[in-house]
C-alpha cells in the first residue's frame, strides 16, 4: 500500500500557549501533513487540556523565577554580535562592543552566584492534542512497523510525528562553565583580525546551549479527571459512573500505547486492574471509597 494512498485516521490539533514569564518565549511549528480530519474535543478532553496547560504554566513560572536577566541580556548581545559578523562586510568593532558587553553581564552574574552552572534563558510552552482512540494508534503503529521493515524509514518517521498528546515545557539554559570563556576567546580572535575563527567559536558556543523538556501527558490527566469525577458522582447513577471509568481505562490504554507509562506496561496493567475492581464493586454493593483513594493516589504519583 503506497503511503500517499493511505487514509490516515488519526487527527491532531495543535494549540500553542505562551507562558507568563519574564523572559523570551519560543514557539515552534510542527508538520501537519498527516492531518486530514479535525474532531471536536469532548468536555473531558477540554478539561484535561486545561489542567495540563495549567501544570505547564506552573512549571514555566517556576523557571521564570530563577532566570538570570543579566545572562539573558548577555545572550542577546552575543546574538547581536553574530549578526554584525555574518554581514558581507563584517562590522568587527560593533561585534566586539556587543561581546564585551555580554562578557560583563556574564561575569556579573557569576560573581553574584559562584555555583551558577546553567542559567535558564528561554522558555516555550507547546500543546499537542491527539484525537484518536488507542485502537487507532495501535493500528497506525503496526503499519509504521511494516514501513520500517520495508526500509521506508522516512515514511515511518512522518507517521510517527503526530503520535503525541501532551503539553511540553521546554527550557533553554546557558552553560556558565564554558560559554563565557568562549565569548572571551572570540573577542581575542577578533582583536587579532581572525574573523572567521571568531565566527566559528561563536557558532560552536551557540550549539552548546542546553535544551530540557518536561512532558505532561494529556491522556493521563484525562484518566485522572475521569476517576476523580466518578468518585464524586451519586452512587445510584451507576451507568454514568461506569462511563467515566470506561473513559479512564481507554485514556490509560492510549497513554500506554503512546509510551507515556513506564515499566513495560506493568503500571498500566496495575491501574487497569484497580479500575476494574471499582467497576465490579459499582455493579455490586458499591462500596468503593477506599478503592477510589488507592487508584487516585497511584495516578497522582505519576506527576511527582
Amino acid at each position: 500500500m503506497e503511503l500517499k494512498k493511505r487514509i490516515i485516521t488519526i487527527a491532531i490539533a495543535v494549540v500553542f500557549l505562551s507562558c507568563s514569564s519574564g523572559y523570551a518565549e519560543t514557539i515552534k511549528q510542527i508538520d501537519q501533513t498527516n492531518t486530514i480530519k479535525k474532531a471536536q474535543q469532548s468536555d473531558a478532553a477540554k478539561k484535561a487540556l486545561k489542567e495540563a496547560a495549567e501544570k505547564g504554566k506552573e512549571k514555566a513560572n517556576k523557571m521564570a523565577k530563577i532566570v538570570n536577566k543579566d545572562v539573558v541580556q548577555g545572550l542577546k548581545d552575543v546574538k547581536a554580535a553574530i549578526k554584525f559578523l555574518v554581514k558581507k562586510k563584517p562590522e568587527v568593532e560593533n561585534a566586539i562592543k556587543h561581546l564585551q558587553s555580554a562578557t560583563g553581564e556574564f561575569e556579573g552574574s557569576v560573581s553574584l552566584d559562584k555555583d551558577l552552572a546553567f542559567a535558564p534563558v528561554e522558555n516555550s510552552l507547546q500543546t499537542y492534542i491527539l484525537v484518536a482512540s488507542s485502537d487507532e494508534v495501535e493500528r497506525e503503529l503496526a503499519f509504521i512497523e511494516d514501513l520500517i521493515e520495508d526500509g521506508k524509514v522516512q515514511d515511518a518517521r512522518r507517521l510517527l510525528m503526530p503520535l503525541r498528546s501532551e503539553v511540553v515545557v521546554q527550557t533553554t539554559s546557558l552553560p556558565m562553565i564554558t560559554y563565557p570563556d568562549a565569548i572571551k576567546d572570540a573577542i581575542r580572535q577578533l582583536s587579532d583580525g581572525t574573523v572567521e575563527k571568531a565566527k566559528e567559536i561563536l557558532e560552536t558556543a551557540m550549539d552548546t546551549l542546553i535544551i530540557e523538556e518536561e512532558i505532561i501527558p494529556i491522556p493521563v490527566i484525562t484518566a485522572k479527571n475521569a476517576i476523580e469525577k466518578a468518585s464524586k458522582m451519586d452512587k445510584k447513577k451507576k451507568g454514568k459512573v461506569l462511563e467515566e471509568l470506561k473513559l479512564a481505562k481507554e485514556q490509560l490504554k492510549l497513554a500506554n500505547v503512546l509510551g507515556y507509562l513506564s515499566d513495560d506496561g506493568k503500571l498500566h496493567d496495575d491501574l487497569q486492574g484497580q479500575i476494574e475492581k471499582i467497576e465490579k464493586e459499582v455493579k455490586g454493593e458499591n462500596k468503593v471509597e477506599k478503592l477510589y483513594d488507592k487508584v487516585k493516589a497511584k495516578m497522582e504519583g505519576l506527576f511527582d
